[in-house]
């Protein structure tokens, strides 16, 4: 499935598309009234915001949503308990103890090491190393141990850099070079290339200040699985890593356009990341690349949305009328359900067409507008009739209209006279 209309206008040179739309999204992106929180290459969406709602509904709670709904795993089975009992909603809300975050979802550096990230286990903001450190320290000792004053006699330790994954922002974990969850991930798909450490390595090499070295059965797999793998999901945000600068732009505006209205759809943050992550996959250079028939069904309302807050940026009306399509957000109308987009490529012959945008174009923007779009869908219906009669039956498919004789327009008979008298006057 492409998208006509919003296919190359400059024929002659290609590359000056992408160029000239990537300008004035970054011109956009870049203007104050943007929203600075779509700016960022990972999008962290505030808890509470007003659109992208990703939080658990009670007060302070800091895990995700779960399966669609306004509550986390654990507070909605703790409502349906609370349900049978005879509590309502409003009560529960009240009552419900908040969580902190879940253990999967914690992300940051070691209270003592800046440059190695917190252990999954614990609270307590410790990596792995100095988290083991503390369980000993108050194993061995009867009296109890104050903890800030325990983190202030630790030594840091030297982090591993960066996760090798080229799509993670996040901190390694260990020498093999792999965050906490890309390590699991690593061990799920069954170690491509065969990245292993040594036995005891902490023990033998790292206590002893010696490197530790990363042994590969295959190091090109094992690259290559870093360069493929997708970011750790985040309940909080958008990775935009690994993008083309022109689809990732893309992506950026759409989000931030579809908080700008009064009516929208639900967009949820999951599935924002996993489009992301099917379009870095194709390597698409822009939306407009995407072949939306292999996309969920989610996934494909989702980009046609996106394509509409772009076609609003990327064309003006009169570039509309070329490309054969008109956009009543254009001229500020929106007729009851229905989209902004109105598709003409269908009307083969271009003076057609044009007299057709051009009555449309006139018709909407009179003061006596029609209230619904059903006089636009009624004319346009019979100007395509009209179109594919002249394809059939007129010279040269009724592409020169200086061609066209009243006989044509008579024998016409499916299509409306309203149009067939318009297009008399022109022709």
């Amino acid at each position: 499935m492409t998208v006509k209309s919003l296919l190359p206008l400059y024929t002659d040179h290609p590359d000056r598309e992408g160029r000239d739309r990537l300008e004035i999204l970054t011109a956009l992106i870049g203007a104050p009234a943007f929203d600075p929180i779509f700016r960022d290459v990972i999008i962290r969406i505030p808890q509470g915001h007003r659109v992208y709602q990703w939080a658990c509904v009670v007060d302070a709670c800091e895990r995700a949503r779960h399966s669609g709904l306004d509550l986390c795993s654990t507070h909605f089975q703790e409502w349906g308990t609370a349900r049978e009992s005879g509590t309502t909603r409003a009560e529960f809300l009240t009552t419900a103890e908040p969580l902190p975050r879940a253990e999967y979802d914690r992300e940051g550096s070691c209270l003592i090491c800046p440059d190695r990230p917190t252990s999954p286990r614990t609270e307590l903001r410790l990596c792995i190393r100095h988290y083991g450190a503390w369980k000993y320290s108050v194993s061995v000792r009867d009296a109890p141990v104050d903890f800030d004053q325990w983190v202030t006699d630790q030594e840091p330790c030297e982090g591993y850099g960066n996760c090798q994954v080229t799509v993670c922002p996040g901190l390694a974990m260990s020498p093999l070079g792999l965050c906490c969850w890309h390590r699991h991930r690593y061990m799920r798909d069954r170690r491509p290339g065969g990245a292993a450490l040594p036995s005891s390595w902490w023990q033998r090499y790292e206590k002893q200040g010696q490197p530790v070295r990363v042994s590969y059965t295959d190091q090109n797999a094992f690259r290559a699985w870093c360069a493929a793998v997708d970011p750790a999901p985040r309940p909080e945000q958008v990775n935009l890593h690994g993008l083309r600068p022109l689809l990732r732009a893309e992506i950026q505006w759409s989000l931030f356009a579809h908080t700008q209205q009064d009516r929208h759809s639900i967009w949820k943050l999951d599935w924002i990341q996993k489009l992301v992550n099917l379009a870095r996959e194709r390597d698409a250079g822009s939306l407009t690349d995407l072949d939306l028939d292999g996309f969920p069904r989610f996934h494909t309302a989702i980009v046609k949305k996106m394509l509409h807050y772009l076609r609003l940026v990327y064309f003006t009306p009169q570039q509309a009328r070329e490309a054969g399509f008109i956009e009543t957000d254009h001229f500020g109308i929106r007729f009851p359900a229905r989209a902004s987009h109105i598709d003409l490529t269908a009307i083969s012959q271009r003076w057609l067409r044009d007299l057709l945008w051009d009555y449309t174009a006139d018709l909407i923007s009179s003061p006596r507008r029609p209230r619904t779009a059903a006089p636009i869908d009624g004319i346009r219906r019979a100007c395509t009739e009209l179109s594919a009669f002249l394809e059939v039956d007129a010279t040269s498919g009724g592409h020169d209209p200086s061609a066209l004789r009243v006989e044509h327009m008579t024998r016409s008979s499916p299509t409306r006279g309203t149009v067939n008298r318009t297009a008399c006057r022109r022709w």
